[in-house]
């Protein structure tokens, strides 16, 4: 079914629509046959309005129905602007364009007087503008000396990829976003949102498509490494019931998406068995890409300590972020960055072990505190082995009695205010080493652990906010005597 069987055959207008990729768009397609529509229809009664009763079927079901008219002022144009509340004209920046503007006018007039007496110009674009002549350039005047504040500021350049497009059966924003062309087309959409209610598919240029999920292909630069088999379930399962809540964020690659952002939804889409899935596409650079890949991510609770700690380490290696620009991007302090980029300086063996759950950030950062390499790796396989918690492990490696294979530890210990305890346990958590509070809220003493002088500054660091210096020891005679100084 096409428009031609509408406006011939009378065919409901509702069996003629398709679904399109796009979400919320639909189309009536054309064919060849409505070429001969105009002669079938001249001895029609009311032929003028054929399409106008036709589509008044659909006015409930859509908020906007868009006509793309022939470039000619014949019987199926006509049936269009009688249909129309308003009418938007493109001009070629050419000549023979510009000759026609004075009989379409005619014909607008004499629709209004006959036809449709509310139908008014919403808009002139000018399209095909080179720039370099002197002709595009008097058409451009000359439209707005005519038009006045009817024509739209954007004008639509002579662009290769738009040409092209059609050819690929795509539309520009899928077959090259990024040409100048695309690009022109969406900052138009931006200027409709006054036309456009906000919120609806093509506001501002962001537009949600349906995309067939076999074309989806994964980000090479995914820093997720483990997803959650039974969380995805429970995903699916919602998807199933309610469809994708929010869209993918996907780029254009090789006549296939990359995803950018959504891995968990595209997992779970897959195993819900949806076909297509609701997706944004928009032109990413590598760089971009991986960040917005990084970031959202990290903005996720239950992301692995390792694959966090190894997307810090990305972010500051590869696009020169400082600590301070990561804790702002995820909303998160800078001592908990400056925590879990600690985590990458472990062993193989133990970023693998932390990946799969075996040990915990807290056993990690225990771990770390230690100089001595081959303690360190005892101690692991002592957690991995009798699976000792971080307060075991802490009690080994910053004193205490060591636990027993069944982990009784003695109970014996100073016993510390319970409203200091969130502030013990925060202070830990933040500067990754031992922290002793004394006393009440009132009055006391804090004492901070260090192993090293590496340690301390790592420490100092955190504490104060900023780089601090290694201190020298420097000596000097006065009189006599060596006094030792320090140079900060």
């Amino acid at each position: 079914m096409c428009i031609y069987n509408i406006l011939v055959d009378q065919v409901p207008v509702i069996d003629a629509i398709k679904k399109t990729i796009v979400s919320n768009l639909d189309i009536i397609p054309a064919t060849s046959r409505l070429a001969g529509a105009e002669v079938e229809l001249v001895s029609v009664f009311e032929r003028e309005f054929r399409l106008k009763k036709a589509l008044s079927a659909a006015k409930d079901i859509y908020d906007y129905l868009m006509i793309d008219c022939p470039p000619s002022l014949n019987l199926l144009t006509v049936n269009a602007l009688t249909a129309s509340d308003e009418v938007m004209i493109p001009i070629q920046c050419e000549y023979y364009a510009l000759e026609g503007i004075s009989q379409l006018i005619s014909t607008l007039d004499l629709v209004r007087e006959r036809l449709n007496p509310m139908l008014k110009v919403g808009g002139v674009l000018l399209t095909m503008h080179d720039q370099r002549t002197v002709l595009a350039n008097q058409v451009v005047e000359e439209a707005r000396k005519h038009f006045g504040a009817k024509v739209f500021q954007t004008i639509i350049p002579r662009n290769v990829r738009l040409a092209e497009a059609p050819s690929f059966g795509q539309p520009i924003m899928f077959y090259d976003p990024t040409s100048k062309g695309a690009l022109a087309y969406e900052k138009l959409s931006r200027g409709l949102s006054a036309l456009i209610p906000e919120g609806s598919v093509f506001t501002g240029g962001r537009t949600i498509v349906n995309i067939p999920i076999d074309k989806v292909i994964p980000n090479p630069r995914q820093p997720r490494t483990v997803f959650n088999e039974d969380s995805l379930k429970e995903l699916a399962e919602s998807i199933k019931s309610t469809g994708v809540a929010q869209p993918i964020l996907v780029r254009l690659r090789k006549g296939n998406y990359e995803l950018v952002a959504g891995e968990r939804r595209l997992r779970a889409a897959k195993i819900a068995g949806l076909n297509v899935i609701p997706s944004i596409i928009k032109d990413f650079s590598d760089q971009e890409s991986v960040q917005l890949a990084l970031i959202e991510n990290l903005q996720r609770e239950d992301l692995n300590p390792m694959d966090e700690a190894e997307a810090y380490s990305k972010l500051l290696s590869e696009f020169s972020m400082s600590q301070i620009d990561i804790a702002n991007k995820v909303s998160k302090n800078r001592s908990t960055i400056a925590n879990m980029l600690r985590l990458n300086e472990l062993p193989e063996e133990m970023r693998d072990s932390l990946r799969k759950g075996e040990i915990s950030s807290g056993h990690a950062r225990a771990l770390l505190s230690l100089s001595d390499s081959k303690k360190r790796l005892l101690i692991f396989g002592d957690i991995i082995k009798n699976k000792l918690s971080v307060r075991d492990v802490e009690l080994i490696v910053y004193g205490g009695p060591k636990p027993s294979k069944n982990k009784k530890i003695s109970k014996r210990a100073v016993k510390i205010d319970d409203e200091l305890k969130p502030w013990l346990e925060k202070l830990t958590f933040c500067l990754a080493t031992k922290v002793h509070l004394r006393g009440n809220k009132n009055r006391g003493r804090i004492e901070i652990d260090f192993f090293s002088q590496e340690d301390l500054e790592r420490i100092l660091d955190i504490i104060l906010g900023e780089k601090v210096k290694r201190v020298e020891p420097v000596f000097v005679t006065e009189g006599g005597i060596e006094i030792d100084k320090q140079i900060n």
